[in-house]
């Protein structure tokens, strides 16, 4: 993760000076490396491997929800400074704020876990292995479909989020209230992940896992039915 954070800093930093479509690839194509080694996966890794079974879902369930604001919170800042200081500027200021705050706490508060046997409520009752080597996850047939499932889900999640705001815009909405769309998205996450738990615990989280794929499916082609109403004034 604090490897993570320093590339993700610098192709920021390289992101606000492409001249060219090709750079722009470029940049996200390692950017894609950055995003898997600091975002959830390797968030949920560290909870899992720090927490007891007993705390886990508390610690889950506050990392999430903290999370969850983020769009709440920097989609408007971003948008007030794409209108002030244009797109480059942004950016870079956006690389420094990861930088200054993301690599110090990655860098200095994450220690290795403690070694313990963990156990997944509602999954297995039995002590399991604190870890599981990538080769021996690989033979297993439930880490292929999370695998598929969640590259294809947020496939189809960061499709709708990058072209929603230039897709609002060019329906008539400003560019700052289109922002606050995008981020009231990330407020309403809020109570489904509040939910989450209590619900997994009494159903099991491999069903209301299930259950939360097969709603999207369901909702997104939906969406974009809607979507084709002709725009009414913002």
């Amino acid at each position: 993760m604090s490897a993570g954070s320093c590339l993700a800093t610098v192709l920021c930093l390289a992101w606000a000076r492409v001249e060219s479509l090709a750079a722009l690839y470029v940049v996200w194509f390692v950017m894609g490396v950055a995003l898997a080694a600091t975002l959830y996966e390797p968030a949920f890794a560290v909870v899992v491997s720090w927490f007891a079974s007993r705390d886990r879902d508390r610690a889950l369930l506050t990392l999430t929800l903290a999370a969850g604001l983020a769009s709440t919170i920097f989609m408007p800042i971003e948008a007030w400074l794409l209108g002030h200081v244009g797109w480059r500027a942004a950016i870079t200021i956006l690389a420094v704020v990861l930088g200054v705050f993301a690599i110090p706490l990655h860098t200095l508060i994450l220690r290795r876990a403690p070694v313990e046997p963990a156990i997944v409520p509602g999954i297995d009752a039995h002590p399991l292995p604190a870890s599981v080597t990538l080769g021996a996850a690989t033979r297993t047939p439930v880490f292929w479909v999370l695998a598929v499932a969640f590259v294809v889900g947020n496939f189809a999640t960061v499709s709708v989020t990058v072209h929603l705001i230039p897709y609002l815009v060019d329906r008539g909405y400003a560019g700052t209230s289109a922002a606050m769309m995008i981020g009231w998205m990330g407020a309403m996450q809020l109570p489904g992940r509040l939910f989450f738990v209590p619900v997994a615990t009494w159903l099991g989280p491999r069903w209301v896992a299930a259950a939360v794929f097969a709603t999207q499916a369901v909702a997104r082609p939906t969406a974009c039915r809607r979507s084709r109403v002709p725009a009414r004034s913002p």
